[in-house]
């Protein structure tokens, strides 16, 4: 940085010239793989149930130049990281229903698809505004509010008893 605005960046090893401190300043970044985990939020899936997800962000930095004009010398990046993922998680969420994230039957259950779209909408953004690179963003907790708990059970325990049904139907024929 010379007075502070950005002069030039580079990410070879070796001796390169810069003026004395109150002119030049050296900044560092780390490019290696970091890991961001973002605090809980509760959104609406298509079929209108509240659920609580806590995704992490696995990310580097791409960009340094852009990186520093956008995040700057601070490097608190989990501000914009929370904002992108948040707003990727609500919007994909909304197309997808509870049983496409928890359910017995295992074709209906659509996470990888729903993490990857998630991830796809969050690289997009921070590549183009920030200068980060996304390599994933994954569902760490999935949890259910006290009030959906109950219609829940309720789902699971008529899955169950359509099994149950249905053994018996072969049982009895």
């Amino acid at each position: 940085l010379r007075f502070g605005a950005p002069r030039i960046s580079t990410s070879e090893a070796g001796l390169h010239f810069r003026l004395p401190w109150p002119f030049e300043k050296v900044v560092t970044y780390d490019r290696r793989l970091q890991y961001y985990e973002t605090n809980s939020l509760e959104t609406i899936t298509k079929d209108k149930r509240n659920i609580i997800i806590q995704p992490y962000v696995i990310w580097k930095i791409s960009d340094p130049l852009l990186y520093h004009n956008s995040v700057g010398s601070s490097g608190d990046v989990s501000v914009f990281l929370r904002d992108q993922v948040f707003s990727a998680t609500n919007s994909t969420m909304g197309s997808y229903t509870l049983s496409n994230l928890v359910s017995l039957e295992k074709e209906s259950v659509k996470t990888e698809a729903i993490q990857d779209e998630i991830t796809s909408a969050v690289a997009e953004k921070c590549r183009n505004n920030y200068g980060i690179e996304i390599i994933s963003v994954r569902i760490l907790r999935l949890s259910l509010p006290d009030t959906n708990l109950q219609s829940v059970f309720d789902q699971m325990t008529a899955e169950r008893q359509k099994d149950i049904d249905t053994i018996l139907a072969h049982a009895r024929r």
